[in-house]
Formats: structure tokens, sequence, C-alpha cells
């Protein structure tokens, strides 16, 4: 008898905890947890600790294949830093040396604030042709080489010692280059003629060099 009511008891709290384990979701039960991605099957990506299918988030949003999250809110890859609500991008070469090793393209639509402050910077060319503007500060010895101005406003200041070669204000509707005594400023084409200053910059102050900016 003993025996028999031992079993009756035990089988009695089985059930009960199967009903209580059913009474609660568990997220486990769904998904494998995963410290690195080498805890989850080839065909999930671990994301939150969990493994989920690749082209699912854990909160049901879509990521890819890779498992990185949505860079729909990231920064512009050209950007050191930026504030997306203005459209504003920084490129500082004191942040980041090598992005100022290559061309530098403003993204398109974007306000860019190019520093060129390290010696030897933005030689690679700078390319604004799709920016809403584009502030370009050639602080840096020997920096600044071929930079090409959209049609937006540009403006450059070349205050490194030869510093600015090259420099082409394009169709801008308002480009102003101001040059230094020790700036080289070589090759530098303003929007008209007019526009020249006799320190080897441009200006918009001068009749017929501003046109309606955006």
């Amino acid at each position: 008898m003993k025996l028999v009511a031992v079993a009756f008891f035990a089988g009695v709290i089985g059930i009960l905890v199967a009903i209580g384990s059913c009474s609660v979701s568990h997220r486990s039960g769904e998904f494998t947890s995963c410290d690195r991605q080498s805890d989850c099957p080839a065909s999930d990506v671990c994301t939150d600790s969990i493994c989920v299918p690749q082209n699912q988030g854990s909160d049901g949003g879509i990521i890819p294949p890779d498992g990185k999250p949505d860079a729909g809110n990231a920064c512009p890859t050209q950007c050191t830093s930026c504030k997306l609500e203005s459209k504003t991008c920084i490129v500082d070469c004191a942040v980041s040396p090598s992005t100022c090793n290559s061309t530098i393209t403003c993204p398109e639509g974007f306000n860019c604030d190019i520093r060129c402050t390290t010696g030897n910077s933005c030689r690679n060319g700078i390319n604004c042709d799709a920016a809403e503007s584009c502030a370009i500060n050639c602080g840096g010895q020997a920096s600044c080489r071929n930079v090409e101005c959209g049609p937006g406003k540009c403006q450059i200041n070349c205050s490194g010692l030869q510093a600015c070669r090259t420099l082409d204000c394009g169709a801008s509707c308002q480009c102003d280059i101001q040059c230094a005594n020790q700036a080289l400023c070589d090759g530098v084409t303003c929007t008209l003629p007019q526009c020249n200053q006799f320190d080897g910059g441009c200006s918009s102050q001068f009749p017929g060099c501003t046109t309606a900016c955006n």
C-alpha cells in the first residue's frame, strides 16, 4: 500500500509540473541559447544570446546573412562621426588618418565638415560633387590636393604650410577659398575669373560670384 501511495503522489506531482510548465511560454523552447556564433547551427546566427534564423532578428526584425544588425541608422563609411538628423558628416583626419589617405567623397545630400589638419592628409582627392555643402580645413602641412566642389556651398581654408594644390570651385553656388601666406594654393580655379582673390583664393563676395543656393 505504501508503494502504491508513493507512486500515486509521484504521478500527481508529475502532472502538476507538466501543467505548470505548459502555462509558461519558454523562449528556450523556440530558440537555442548561445554565447558565440559557434554555439548555433550553420543555418542560424547568434543574436541577443539566442540562435535565430539568418533572416530574422530576435525581435522579429530582418538581419543580413552575416548576422550583423541593420546599418540603416549608421553613419556613412566616409564619416568619422555624423548627425543623421541634420545630414552632417564629419571627416576628421586626426581621428582616422587612414580615412584621409584615400579619396574622400562627401555622401550625397550631406553637409560635410572635412578636417585635413594632419600633415600630408587629403592628398588623394576630395569629391564634393553630390554634397549639399562642404567646409574643408586644410590646416596640415602639404594637405589637400585635387579638391572638387559641387553645386552647393564650398568653403576651403588653406592655412597649413604648402597646403592646397589643384582646387576647383566647379559650378558651386557659393565658393570661398582662403589662402594664408604660408599656403601653396597652386592650381586654384574659381567659379568665374572675376571671383579670383589677390591671395590666390576665391571669393563669393564679388559681383556675380554667388548664385541661389538651396
